[in-house]
This record gives structure tokens, C-alpha cells and sequence, in this order.
């Protein structure tokens, strides 16, 4: 009754008039009550560039100009001629903090200008002045047998990752399962979270306890039962016995179902991976010792029949056609058996049969044109069994770049490593910045310890040397 009431207040006062809207967070809007729908209220603000609103208040955008806002949202409406309109609340839960720093939380009882009468959650009833009040938001928790619960948004990342519901601006907690996954969660704005914490077990040594940390941006959405999100996360393992670190890495997308209590989120996650060790002097020692190759004389081993193979003169036919000097450098090579110990160890953990590496530098000014890789120099691996595996040495600059069909690989770091369908895939690379790019490209056949080591390395962030 009290609903149909306020309906027809503004029916019959407000539409029409200019008009002031107060939101329930303390913001304010200034323009005219165009109607009432079922959806909420239509009002036409009066500065479309001045246009500031809680979030999720927004049931419907008609224009620029016209929104229709939901009623949970508005406190109050005041109109030009000095009447106020409140939204019936009664029966809902709120959170109220008043000028002198105390807090409560309660369902409301009555509402008028002056007053809230509050029912706590303890059946103490209280009454608020209204100028005494500072915030005022609803309450999403719930009371059981008198003990008040908080919602924990990110309930359901026990196995891979948080829920799509963001925590919230400027909220923050521990999980009520600190004892074995301490961790501090907080919000940043109404969409970033943000997660810091630890895996502990009795008995597990504090200096190898695994940390976590994870980012997630939530999608802005009305819908209080659906959300979508995406961010990363990152597991670190410290102090293994041998004296090194491992870790696993995340990047995700995550959409869950049902309210801050109870629901369900599937998520779609991609590991990514990389070498993490110090071999920058063996990589420059290289770079200086690497000799200039050409379409025509890149097989260094290769006898005098390659060089003058029908192919080779296909190649350079193409490139002549494009206008480009035959003889322009590709890049510089250098071969296996100048590697230094860390490049080897390397070569080494992909365990591959019938191996042949090289580090490949591309100086400034130097590039390898449009192709599909052959791979016919191991005559003892079957085709398809054959693997190009590609370890970058030194960090992404721009003007370095990769082509593998219409994807373009750039802004990497040093110790990434990667594959691709060389046989199917056309690709191209280029150097146009101002600092040479070496990397250690890799061939040979997979084993069953290679494919181990490639699924490993799906699954962890960093591999040590």
C-alpha cells in the first residue's frame, strides 16, 4: 500500500517539475521526473554533461538525457515546490554510519523526513535522526540466529579462481578460511580486486610456503545474479631444496551465477610460462661472433648442390620480384657448439632427438620475409614429430617484432619461450628498432620427455636454471 502511495505522489506532484534526486551513497541529481514505469524512475537530467549516479543505479538508458533509475537506489526526491518524496525502504537492510563514527545495521521500521526507526539485528529498535547520518548503503548480508554475516564475494576460489562479483570500493577482509589460505582481499574503485595471501599446511616450513597473489577486473552489470570477469594470477613457490624458485601463472576469464552467499563460477584460464636465469655475457659474446646470412647462403653445413638447388633460385626470383636485393641480411647465426653452459642447459631440458640450434640475431635494419618453413635438414625425424621451439634472450624493444599469420608477437620478456605450427603457418620477423634481437631457435623431434617437459612448462610461470 505504502508503494502505491508513493506512485501516486509523484503522479500527481512531481512529474513535470524540475527536481532534485538524492541517492541512497549521498550523490545528487538535477533535472525533471519525465514518469514512474515498473522499471524504476524516468528522469530527464538537466546537465547531460554533469551526469553522476551510483553504480548499477541505471535500470534503462532512453537518451543522453533520460534514464530510468531503479528505486532501491533514490532516498529521496525533493520537487520545485518544496515537497519531498521518499521510496517505501521498510523491510529492507541497511547500513548506517552517523557523524559520531558508530555504525549500525539493521532492517528499517518506518521512514519519514526527519528519521529512520531501525530494527537491529540483536530486536533492539532504534531511532536515527536523519542529519546525524553520514553514509548510508543497503546491507547485502544476512542475520541467522541472531549473528550477522557479511558476504565473502570471491567464496567460490578454492581450486583455480576468484568469482566474477567484485568486492567493492574501498572494502577489504580475510577469508573465514584464514587458518590454512591467510589471505587479505580488497577493492579498488567498484570493479578491481585485488588478492595477497599464502597456502599453509601444519608442519610445512614457513620459508617454502607457496604465495598468491591475483588481479580480477569485474564487468560493470545491473544484474545482481550474474557476472563477468577477467584478471591473472600468480603462484609462487620459494625455497625448494635446491636453492631455487618456481612459480605458475594465470591469466583468466570467470563467470558466476547466483548472489554473494551461494554460486557457482566457470572459469577458462591460459598458464604462461618462461626460462629465468642470468646469460646475458654468453648471449652478447654471440652476438659479436654471428655471421650475416642470406636467403641463398643460410645453410652454413650445406653443401654446394643447396646453394644452387632450384629452390634457392625460387627464393630469390620472389624477392627480386618485390624489388628487394637478394643479398639484403636475413640475420646472423651462430651454431651449438659456441653455447655457453646456461644456453646449453636450455637446449638440453626440451630433450629433443636429432637437435640442431642456433642463435639467430637480427641486427637493426635486417629481416626475414613472408614464409612456411621446410625443416628438411633432419632426415631422420618424422615430419610429424618435428618441433621449432623459439627462446627470446634479451627483452622486447619496440621495432622488434614477430609475424605468425595475422598475429603479430611483440612485447615480450626475456626467457620466454614458444612453439607453432611451422609447417602450416606462414610467418615473417623484422627488426627496425635501434638495438639488435637474438633468440635461440631450436629443432628436433619430441620424445616422451620432451612432451613431459612442454606440459610441465604450460603449468608454471618460470622454470630456474
Amino acid at each position: 500500500m505504502k508503494k502505491i502511495l508513493f506512485m501516486f505522489l509523484l503522479t500527481s506532484l512531481a512529474i513535470g517539475q524540475s527536481s532534485t534526486l538524492y541517492f541512497t551513497d549521498g550523490k545528487t541529481l538535477e533535472g525533471v521526473i519525465v514518469n514512474q514505469s515498473k522499471d524504476g524512475i524516468i528522469f530527464k537530467v538537466a546537465d547531460p554533461n554533469k551526469v553522476i549516479y551510483p553504480l548499477g543505479s541505471i535500470q534503462t538508458m532512453v537518451d543522453k538525457q533520460t534514464f530510468v533509475f531503479k528505486d532501491k537506489f533514490i532516498m529521496k526526491i525533493d520537487d520545485s515546490s518544496g515537497i519531498q518524496i521518499y521510496p517505501d525502504f521498510t523491510g529492507k537492510q541497511v547500513g548506517i554510519i552517523t557523524r559520531d563514527g558508530k555504525g549500525y545495521i539493521g532492517e528499517i521500521v518506518s521512514e519519514n523526513e526527519q528519521e529512520i526507526v531501525l530494527k537491529t539485528p540483536s530486536d533492539i529498535t532504534l531511532t536515527i535522526a536523519k542529519n546525524k547520518i553520514i553514509e548510508r548503503n543497503e546491507f547485502s548480508g544476512k542475520v541467522v540466529e541472531g549473528k550477522l554475516f557479511r558476504p565473502d564475494p570471491n567464496k567460490s576460489m578454492y581450486m583455480f579462481a576468484p568469482s566474477a562479483y567484485p568486492i567493492g570500493d574501498q572494502k577489504s577482509y580475510c577469508r573465514d578460511f584464514c587458518l590454512f589460505f591467510p589471505s587479505f582481499n580488497g577493492g579498488f574503485g567498484n570493479n578491481i580486486s585485488v588478492q595477497l595471501g599464502a597456502f599453509w599446511f601444519p608442519g610445512f616450513p614457513i620459508e617454502r610456503t607457496p604465495l598468491v597473489g591475483s588481479v580480477k577486473m569485474s564487468l560493470p552489470s545491473d544484474d545482481t545474479k550474474a557476472a563477468a570477469a577477467g584478471g591473472f594470477m600468480y603462484i609462487r613457490l620459494p625455497g625448494s631444496r635446491s636453492g631455487s624458485s618456481r612459480g605458475m601463472g594465470f591469466t583468466f576469464v570467470t563467470g558466476t551465477i547466483g548472489d554473494n552467499f551461494t554460486h557457482a563460477s566457470a572459469s577458462l584460464g591460459w598458464g604462461y610460462t618462461k626460462f629465468e636465469g642470468d646469460w646475458d655475457d654468453e648471449v652478447d659474446t654471440l652476438i659479436q661472433d654471428a655471421k650475416t646470412t642470406t636467403w641463398r647462403n643460410r645453410q652454413f653445413s650445406a653443401n654446394a648442390d643447396f646453394y644452387n638447388s632450384p629452390m634457392v633460385e625460387q627464393e630469390e626470383y620472389d624477392l627480386k620480384k618485390a624489388n628487394m636485393d637478394p643479398d639484403h641480411p636475413m640475420f646472423r647465426i651462430k651454431n651449438l657448439a659456441s653455447f655457453g653452459p646456461m644456453l646449453s642447459k636450455m637446449v638440453n631440458l626440451f630433450c629433443l632427438e636429432e637437435t640442431k640450434s642456433k642463435i639467430h640475431v637480427q641486427f637493426p635494419g635486417e629481416l626475414l620475409n613472408w614464409h612456411i618453413d621446410k625443416l628438411d635438414t633432419l632426415k631422420t625425424v618424422k615430419k610429424e614429430n618435428l618441433i621449432r621451439v623459439m627462446v627470446v634472450l634479451k627483452d622486447w624493444v619496440p621495432g622488434h617484432f614477430y609475424q605468425y599469420g595475422n598475429y603479430t608477437y611483440s612485447k615480450w620478456k626475456k626467457g620466454d619461450f614458444h612453439t607453432f605450427a611451422w609447417e602450416h603457418v606462414p610467418h615473417c620477423t623484422a627488426n627496425a628498432s635501434l638495438k639488435p634481437r637474438p633468440i635461440l631457435n631450436i629443432i628436433g623431434g619430441l620424445t616422451d620427455k620432451s612432451r613431459e617437459f612442454l606440459a610441465y612448462a604450460k603449468e608454471v610461470a618460470k622454470i630456474q636454471l
